[in-house]
């Protein structure tokens, strides 16, 4: 490195880099393996595959990606989906919020638990300043669980969608808030929460070349 801050590179790749090296010069006594608890490619360490592949003892497939039985990459995957439920309420009437009795639209406090419930995570997303709907939720049962993202006063001339990011209200950001709220999904999200990173590293320089927001972006369309 000639100077602080003048190269680029990731701390995982470069890791990936140093084990391919090790395990090149130990080809000959091959005692040398690589354990993993996740995937090895997305975890950046995919340059092991230049030089090995993974143990893989069972029958391949053409399609099969760096498998084979003298492989010295140990993949040791638990398999686990852990069911989630999604519910999506769409507030067109902020006063509904409100308790009946202090407003006429207001919801009673039945109704509001029914649609909220009494003791979920609640991602409370919102264009204006999030103060406004803790004061209007305050006394509903599950106020505790309510976070609210809404406008932080981040912002300058930008794109559409970076402003969106600015404030933490994409929707990357808010994937990273489901999971961040859900303890069951745990280590299993290992994965998601790195993607969710990257892409928002992908968004910063995509907009700052090209002054726009990605095409995936800018051009998404609601599914019919």
């Amino acid at each position: 490195m000639p100077e602080p801050g003048q190269v680029l590179g990731e701390a995982t790749r470069e890791m990936g880099r140093f084990l391919r090296d090790v395990m090149k010069l130990n080809t000959d006594h091959r005692n040398f393996r690589v354990f993993g608890p996740d995937e090895t490619t997305s975890n950046r360490l995919g340059a092991l595959f230049e030089v090995t592949n993974r143990a893989w003892m069972a029958q391949t497939l053409d399609e099969d990606d760096h498998l084979a039985t003298d492989g010295r990459v140990m993949e040791i995957l638990r398999q686990q989906e852990p069911e989630l439920k999604i519910r999506v309420i769409n507030v067109v009437n902020l006063m509904t919020l409100q308790p009946e009795k202090e407003h006429p639209h207001g919801l009673s406090d039945k109704e509001f638990d029914a649609l909220f419930t009494t003791d979920k995570p609640i991602i409370f997303v919102y264009h204006g300043y999030p103060w406004l709907i803790h004061r209007l939720t305050y006394r509903r049962t599950n106020h505790k669980n309510l976070h609210v993202r809404g406008y932080k006063e981040e912002g300058t001339t930008t794109t559409p969608f970076d402003m969106a990011v600015r404030n933490d209200l994409d929707r990357f950001h808010l994937v990273a808030d489901v999971i961040d709220r859900v303890p069951k999904l745990g280590y299993l999200t290992a994965y998601t929460k790195q993607l969710v990173r990257d892409k928002l590293i992908e968004h910063r320089q995509y907009i700052n070349r090209y002054g726009e927001d990605m095409p995936e972006i800018r051009d998404w369309k609601w599914g019919g």
